[in-house]
């Protein structure tokens, strides 16, 4: 891709991994312009889609009252068909879902325009994503655990008092683990708003939910529950900061974009999205208008995957090596956005359609924003002191489509940002909690301190955030004026200068 050549007014698209985004809506409360929706190839399944959909199985026989979704999306069409499309033509609709049956997975294609089963196929060897089901019922299957009981016993707590983890385990080559469905359920204390703050360490068992029974407990011995301050509101958590005199951004004229259906347009920008519960918000059909020609830039793009691995190699903590999207799903797990806190209090919020476990339709309300923001810096201004101090500027404006997942202990925020000078930026960031490991040291001059924080930092009497990465992956589909383009690298190439000047350096450019 060169889109130096490719568009007179250069198009960049930049992958800026340190911000946070996702959205689609069903519904808009604020001021933005409501337009006549226009119905899209690529919108988001409906509710009554999602209830077709599970009829049609249901009438082949392929589904019952057993039968878990763990997704039920848009079966996209070719990228052909949808570029060869106009408003208001028509298009087909199909559907894609990954169902559990028992311990067997299924992937199925329903055709809905044409009122049709088009495959139902098993997959072995594979695990579909968590269910809400099995994240409730690990408590009740520890509860029947005799051993695991009698340990919390020991500490003095019951399951009453507890919140037990349901961890993916990842995939070892442990033996007996092969074809089982596990979690490892270490424990938190409850009764404080922060329970991450409060890990029962040495205490944790593997659970087989398919089986619905524990197949081991480990117990490490009794580790000292921290009593670091864990409440979260503000009355509790004081820095001694004065507060700030409060800040706003206001637009007494209204927003400058427009919502149709799952079309939005902003200034020169135009897209398509929608919220999936898996990768969360997909962002497609993305053009960029000069004079009366759309030219396409993105054909579209999403997050595919965020694997988180903790470095610490204890039982209880190596098989952390999450797979936040695949595993919980981006989109599932998507939270209610508070205005004036997640986003500013000129923003519109959006609702979104996902289907849950069972393939009936839930409305996750308020878990997208869309707003303006004037940036503070400008997009471009110039001083000119040779013809008489003459100066000239463009404010940077930018329009921010976002959401928030909490999944777990962190609070992940995907941006995507459109901005007036041609660039579309992707910011990813977490706030929420670190992984807090329960140790018996309270400060670092404890005999045993260093062994404690070998792999993490200890933050607070008897916790150490542990060390872990995140790693964002994104899936772009990278149209600049067209499909007919490639991937350009420019290298500076140093070269030798006749005359006074003996160097410098030229750009060669290569696809890759």
């Amino acid at each position: 891709m060169k889109p130096s050549i490719l568009l007179p007014r250069t198009l960049i698209l930049i992958v800026a991994l340190a911000g946070a985004l996702v959205w689609t809506g069903c519904e808009a409360r604020a001021n933005a312009p409501q337009a006549a929706a226009i119905p899209h190839p690529l919108d988001p399944l409906s509710a009554a889609e999602h209830a077709k959909t599970v009829e049609l199985l249901r009438a082949a026989g392929h589904v019952d009252e057993e039968a878990r979704f763990a997704a039920l999306e848009l079966r996209e069409p070719a990228k052909a068909s949808v570029l060869a499309w106009r408003p208001g033509g028509p298009f087909g609709r199909a559907a894609f879902a990954i169902v559990k049956r028992g311990a067997r997975t299924y992937e199925a294609v329903v055709d809905l325009t044409a009122g049709a089963v088009v495959s139902w196929t098993e997959i072995e060897g594979v695990q579909p994503s968590l269910l809400v089901e099995e994240f409730i019922g690990v408590g009740e299957i520890l509860a029947g655990s005799p051993e695991f009981t009698s340990a919390l016993a020991a500490r003095g707590l019951s399951m009453d008092e507890v919140l037990c983890a349901p961890l993916s385990v990842g995939n070892f080559g442990i033996p007996g683990h092969e074809g089982r469905r596990l979690l490892k359920t270490p424990c938190f204390l409850l009764g404080e708003v922060s329970l991450f703050n409060r890990p029962i360490e040495g205490l944790w068992a593997v659970v087989d939910v398919n089986a619905r029974r524990v197949l081991e407990v480990v117990d490490e011995g009794i580790i000292p529950i921290s009593d670091a301050p864990a409440r979260l509101d503000e009355a509790a958590v004081s820095s001694g900061r004065a507060s700030l005199a409060p800040v706003f951004m206001h637009q007494p004229e209204g927003v400058n974009f427009t919502i149709r259906g799952h079309l939005v347009e902003w200034d020169n920008w135009r897209l398509h999205q929608r919220l999936d519960k898996r990768a969360g918000l997909v962002v497609s059909a993305v053009s960029y208008r000069e004079g009366n020609e759309a030219r396409p830039v993105l054909y579209q793009g999403a997050l595919s995957e965020i694997f988180v691995p903790y470095m610490d190699p204890s039982g209880a903590w190596y098989s952390r090596t999450f797979m936040d999207a695949g595993e919980y799903g981006f989109g599932a797990n998507a939270t209610p956005l508070a205005p004036g806190y997640d986003c500013p209090e000129s923003a519109v919020l959006l609702d979104a359609e996902l289907p849950d476990d069972f393939g009936s339709t839930i409305v996750a309300e308020d878990v997208i924003c869309i707003f303006e923001r004037n940036v503070g810096d400008p997009a471009w201004r110039h001083f000119d002191n040779l013809i008489g101090q003459s100066f000239e500027g463009r404010r940077a404006v930018e329009l921010v489509v976002r959401t928030a997942a909490a999944i777990g202990n962190y609070d992940y925020f995907l941006d995507w940002v459109f901005t007036q000078d041609g660039r579309i930026v992707v910011r990813i960031g977490a706030t929420g909690f670190d992984g807090l490991k329960g140790v018996a040291s309270r400060s670092m001059a404890d005999p045993g301190a260093a062994a404690d924080a070998a792999y993490g930092t200890l933050v607070a009497p008897n916790l150490v955030a542990t060390n872990h990465d995140h790693f964002f992956s994104f899936r772009l589909d990278v149209d600049v004026g067209g499909t007919a383009n490639s991937l350009s690298v420019d290298r500076l190439r140093r070269v030798a200068f006749e005359g006074p000047r003996k160097s410098g350096w030229v750009v060669r450019s290569q696809v890759a």
